[in-house]
Parts: structure tokens; C-alpha cells; sequence
């Protein structure tokens, strides 16, 4: 993305942005979108001890752990109602396709106790980013089962 933008793409996103506003006063669908997102989070449960030292006596150092043993990935699932589910990964644990997939069942469960009418009208709209395991082809078939199944919410993947 540019830092500075020139006079068209200023243009080109005014009109996107007012095109979106318009059809959202005709069929309002922000309501319906349902986001996801993963990131690192660190972490530093250390306990640290106080130590009696004498007047001119130097603290002791103790080793600090490595950056590997203090990150968890967390993945959040929210829409405008608020967070909608989220999970803690195992330490040095990365998201794949399958496990995004069992996030998205997860999310799905919650998504029916939560926010029954958004499911049960026109279904939740899925917003993601193009993360590998975002659009592989076990997540495309997951959200395509999902939308002819009539047990589970419809979910419509847009990016």
C-alpha cells in the first residue's frame, strides 16, 4: 500500500466507500460480517524474587527465557456484536488449514448460541485476509459444505 496516495486512487476509494454506504442503507450487511484474525502475542510469567542485598552488593542477573518460550498465537473471531470466539494456541504452535478449519467450526457453534437471528435470517458474511490458510482448498470446501448445510450457519467468504 502506498503511503501517499494520488488523486485518482484518493478518487477511486471515495466512490468505493460511498457505494458501499449506499448499499448498505438499502440492505444493511455490516451487521452480517464476521471477521477473523490471528497473531503473536508475547508473553513474561516470570516470577521475580526480591532479593536482600547489602549496601554495595550487586543485584544477581538471572537468565532470561528465549523469545520462542514466551509467544502464543491467539486467534480472535469477532463481528460488530462483539467477540464472537477465540483460542490460545500450544506455545510455538502456528495456524494451518485444519486447524483454522476446526477455529471455524468452533466460531460457527458460538455464532448459533450468540447470534441466532444474524444466523438464521441471511447467514454471516466471513471476512478474511488471503493467509495461506485462509483460501486453501480445505478451508474453500469447508465454507462451501458449510453453506449447503442446513444445520450449520452459511457462511459467504469474501477478502
Amino acid at each position: 500500500m502506498p503511503h501517499e496516495l494520488d488523486d485518482l486512487q484518493k478518487r477511486r476509494r471515495f466512490e468505493i466507500c460511498s457505494g458501499l454506504l449506499l448499499r448498505h442503507q438499502n440492505d444493511p450487511f455490516i451487521e452480517r460480517i464476521v471477521t477473523c484474525d490471528e497473531t503473536w502475542i508475547l508473553y513474561d510469567n516470570r516470577r521475580r524474587s526480591a532479593q536482600w542485598l547489602d549496601k554495595d552488593e550487586a543485584p544477581k542477573q538471572f537468565a532470561k527465557p528465549k523469545w520462542t518460550q514466551r509467544q502464543t498465537m491467539v486467534t480472535v473471531w469477532g463481528s460488530t456484536a462483539g467477540i464472537i470466539h477465540y483460542n490460545f494456541l500450544k506455545s510455538g504452535e502456528t495456524i494451518n488449514a485444519d486447524k483454522y478449519c476446526l477455529e471455524l467450526t468452533e466460531m460457527q457453534g458460538k455464532l448459533t448460541r450468540k447470534c441466532p437471528a444474524l444466523v438464521h435470517r441471511r447467514g454471516p458474511l466471513l471476512l478474511h485476509d488471503n493467509a495461506r490458510p485462509h483460501v486453501s482448498q480445505t478451508t474453500v470446501r469447508k465454507i462451501h459444505d458449510s453453506a449447503s448445510s442446513p444445520l450449520l450457519p452459511r457462511l459467504v467468504a469474501h477478502r
